[in-house]
């Protein structure tokens, strides 16, 4: 029924037409893990749906030293499809990063192209096996100037899930 139903999700129907179980996955650092843990107990456990646990603390698209996430996220996708993708990253993100041998501040013209590039990178490579991405950004934080500084990246991240498509969700 829901396969011919033109109302329903195309992702969901891609899920029934092949015979599959549904797939959420949740991608991102120890934000990204507790999303996918309120997911998985949320949402009904069911043979015909699944939650994903695809996020790992400690990570980040700056550090691609310790883990490149697109190296990674390739990994995951090899697993099989994913029908939903939800996405918190940025706790470990605020920071400079080396481009092209020079340094990039925090939220530098550079850091932007560089990091705006990976995200980019790594959403596509999302959506182009047929997932509909979501991305969730970071929550208020205690310190004021450690908040600030998560604001900005909040923001960065939602102009640059505006330029994709992507809902971002504050």
């Amino acid at each position: 029924e829901v396969a011919g139903d033109a109302n329903a999700p195309a992702a969901l129907r891609r899920a029934v037409a092949e015979k599959r179980s549904f797939r959420i996955g949740v991608f991102g650092d120890s934000f990204g893990d507790g999303l996918w843990a309120a997911l998985y107990n949320q949402l009904p456990r069911r043979e015909a749906f699944h939650v994903l646990r695809q996020a790992q603390q400690a990570t980040g698209f700056t550090r691609y030293r310790q883990l490149n996430l697109e190296e990674r996220l390739e990994t995951q996708l090899a697993e099989g499809p994913v029908d939903v993708a939800v996405i918190s990253f940025g706790a470990n993100d605020i920071q400079g990063l080396f481009v092209n041998g020079k340094v990039a501040p925090f939220l530098s013209a550079a850091w932007q192209a560089e990091i705006g590039a990976r995200i980019t990178r790594y959403v596509k490579r999302l959506q182009g096996q047929g997932a509909e991405v979501f991305w969730v950004g970071l929550p208020l934080m205690r310190d004021k100037d450690f908040d600030a500084q998560v604001q900005g990246l909040n923001a960065f991240h939602a102009r640059l899930m505006g330029e994709l498509g992507v809902p971002f969700i504050d």
